[in-house]
């Protein structure tokens, strides 16, 4: 299957490609993201639209997270709009032609392999454009804003500094105006600096979550990496209750621990902990509550003193 300029011709195969021309660039992510598009050509061309749409999605990643040129992406997008038009998701595939649109005004897809419908989302598309009203592309994966990356400098140096609670602040209005995922881990740090290393954990999930939801792979690594190291450096309490403690309820801090969780390691900030113990032994309510002097993590073993009725 051959190319011209960044439109897809005839060449003993079917063709679902654009026409027009496009200045290429050298982008990492060029080759694997055509190989794909090819595939994708093919089965459309067999009717195999969920396959195509998959290889389709599949390139998209890709250029998101190695990046492509112009013309690639134009390719992409309106093929997209194709597939996912003869799928019957007419919607989206309004929006992935306006993608194309928004890069090259002139590209169109190849009528040979549209439907009337399909057609008409691409009109639709074209009128969307024209007017200025276009959906543009998702953002490269990881791509940040000046002011995203003027808040992550600000936090590091703070966090540098030693000053936690001033990095702490910077992240939460910047991640209050908009969710992302390396604004979110750079949270998490400020926190396990401060030694709130549960609340860093939920904040590095969260960051897991827009990291995979963006497809940034590298973050994602990052991510991933350092919950390891969250895991490794929580301190955890390890209670052992007496089997002659019946209906057990634990809290710590006031907080009940899951029944199910009880007998595992159960993650807590650095310092003491408050740990209470209720429920009857040898027919008589029990109660039993201690502050271990020492910090977690430690076993506590439950039953050593008298039960208070």
């Amino acid at each position: 299957m051959a190319r011209i300029g960044w439109g897809l011709v005839l060449a003993g195969a079917l063709s679902l490609g654009v026409v027009g021309t496009a200045q290429a660039q050298d982008n990492a992510g060029n080759e694997a993201a055509s190989a794909l598009i090819d595939q994708a050509v093919d089965e459309t061309a067999s009717r195999n639209y969920d396959v195509a749409t998959g290889l389709l999605e599949e390139a998209f990643n890709i250029c998101r997270n190695d990046g492509c040129s112009d013309d690639v992406k134009v390719d992409l997008f309106l093929n997209l709009g194709i597939t996912t038009g003869l799928q019957g998701d007419l919607a989206k595939a309004q929006t992935r032609f306006e993608w194309a649109l928004g890069i090259d005004a002139e590209a169109k897809p190849d009528d040979r392999y549209t439907t009337r419908a399909v057609r008409g989302a691409f009109k639709k598309a074209k009128e969307k454009v024209e007017a200025g009203n276009g959906t543009t592309p998702p953002k490269p994966a990881g791509q940040l804003t000046d002011e995203q990356k003027t808040s992550l400098e600000t936090a590091k140096t703070q966090l540098d500094g030693g000053d936690w609670e001033s990095c702490l602040q910077t992240m939460i209005v910047s991640t209050s105006i908009e969710e992302y995922g390396r604004g979110k881990l750079m949270l998490a740090k400020c926190q396990e600096k401060g030694g709130l290393l549960l609340e860093a954990k939920r904040d590095a999930v969260a960051a897991q979550d827009l990291a995979k939801a963006d497809g940034d792979k590298a973050l994602l690594t990052e991510i991933d990496e350092y919950l390891e190291y969250l895991d490794n450096e929580t301190p955890k309490i390890k209670l052992e209750i007496q089997s002659g403690i019946r209906n057990p309820v634990v809290k710590i801090d006031d907080a009940v621990i899951p029944e199910e969780q009880v007998d595992q390691p159960i993650p807590h900030n650095p310092g003491t902990a408050v740990i209470e113990v209720t429920g009857t032994r040898g027919g008589q309510p029990y109660e039993w509550s201690r502050a271990p002097p020492a910090p977690v993590p430690r076993t506590v073993r439950t039953g050593s003193s008298r039960p208070r009725c």
